[in-house]
């Protein structure tokens, strides 16, 4: 099934975003990409997650390393 979503207020909403619901039939199992590390420097791992996911071989992306390389120097 598609969904879809968006976020916001009065004040403006976001763009909307689709994904799918999880399949329920019990043949299916679902391919998970995990990774630890996108990288700032010679990053290659985000550009081949986009394309896994267009192509529809993975089902979700699960990421389990930092996002946050420069909150030491960087102040909003």
């Amino acid at each position: 099934m598609l969904l879809d979503y968006h976020c916001g207020s009065e004040l403006g909403w976001s763009d909307l975003f689709y994904f799918t619901n999880r399949r329920t039939d019990a043949q299916w199992a679902p391919k998970i990409a995990v990774f630890g590390d996108l990288g700032t420097v010679n990053a290659q791992s985000l550009p081949r997650l986009q394309h896994e996911v267009a192509m529809e071989t993975i089902d979700a992306v699960l990421h389990v390393g930092d996002f946050a390389y420069n909150l030491d120097s960087v102040r909003n």
